[in-house]
C-alpha cells in the first residue's frame, strides 16, 4: 500500500520488522532496527549503540539548535562495535577538517612518512636526499651521504604534508619499510646499519670498524640479502 499523503504519528508508536524509505527526519533517537535512506538530517542528536541496529545512507548530516550549529554523531557508544568507512577498494575515506582525537590509534601501514617535491624521477625502494637549496627529494649518489633523509614509499600509514599529486614522493622517515641495496657493497646481515651507498638511490651496510658522519645512518636491516631489497627499520643517527 502507497499512502500518498505521508504518515503522521501524534502518540505511542511504530512498531515494524523494517523500513524503506527515500528521507526520513528524526529530532532525537532513531531506533528501528534498520533504516535505509538516501540522507539523513537530524535536529538533535543521533545515537546507534546497538550492533544489531544499522542506518544505511548516502548522506547524514548533523544539526543541533539551528541550521548554523553542527550537532554530534554517536555510533556504537555502548555496544563499542567497529564503524567501518568505504571499503578496501574505495579510492578515499574519510575527511576531517579540525582535529582527531583518539585514546589510540592502530595503523595497519608501517611507516611515517612526509610528502616532498620529487627531483629526478625516484620510485619505491629509492633511498634519498634533501636537495641543496630546493627542499626536494633526489636519489642519492654519495657514499654515507649525511643529507640522507629517507626511503621512497608507494603508501604510508601516516602521509604528512600530503596528499601526493604529479611531481611528488612519499618520504618515509620513520617505520618499516624496503629499500634498495646495492649489491656491489657486500652482503647486508640483520642489525647492520645502513647509510647511503654511491650507486644511485641504494644503501649499503656500515663496515664493523667503519666511522661515519652524524646523521648518516639511513636506518637498521631486518634481512640477509646481496644487492635487491631489504627490509630496514628507519631511524636517524
Amino acid at each position: 500500500m502507497i499512502n500518498r499523503g505521508g504518515l503522521e504519528v501524534l502518540s505511542g508508536g511504530i512498531t515494524s520488522r523494517g523500513a524503506n524509505v527515500t528521507t526520513i527526519e528524526a529530532s532525537n533517537l532513531v531506533k528501528a532496527p534498520k533504516v535505509i535512506a538516501d540522507a539523513v538530517e537530524l535536529r538533535g542528536e543521533l545515537t546507534v549503540d546497538n550492533p544489531r541496529r544499522a542506518i544505511q545512507c548516502r548522506l547524514i548530516e548533523g544539526r543541533q539548535g539551528s541550521a548554523r550549529r553542527d550537532g554530534a554523531l554517536h555510533l556504537n557508544t555502548r555496544g563499542g562495535g567497529e564503524v567501518v568507512i568505504g571499503n578496501a577498494g574505495a579510492a578515499s575515506g574519510l575527511e576531517v577538517h579540525g582535529d582527531v582525537r583518539a585514546a589510540s590509534t592502530v595503523v595497519t601501514r608501517s611507516a611515517l612518512a612526509v610528502c616532498f617535491d620529487a627531483s629526478g624521477d625516484p620510485e619505491p625502494g629509492d633511498v634519498v636526499r634533501l636537495v641543496a637549496g630546493s627542499g626536494r627529494a633526489g636519489r642519492v649518489a654519495k657514499d654515507a651521504d649525511p643529507t640522507v633523509i629517507g626511503v621512497v614509499v608507494p603508501d604510508a600509514g601516516l602521509l604528512m604534508g600530503g596528499p601526493l599529486s604529479s611531481g611528488k614522493v612519499a618520504v618515509a622517515l620513520q617505520g618499516l619499510v624496503r629499500c634498495k641495496i646495492d649489491p656491489a657493497s657486500g652482503p647486508v646481515q640483520p642489525g647492520d646499519l645502513l647509510v647511503a651507498s654511491a650507486a644511485l638511490g641504494q644503501a649499503r651496510a656500515v663496515g664493523a670498524d667503519e666511522s661515519v658522519s652524524p646523521g648518516s645512518i639511513l636506518g637498521k636491516a631486518l634481512d640477509v640479502v646481496r644487492g635487491g631489497m631489504v627490509h630496514v627499520l628507519l631511524h636517524s643517527g
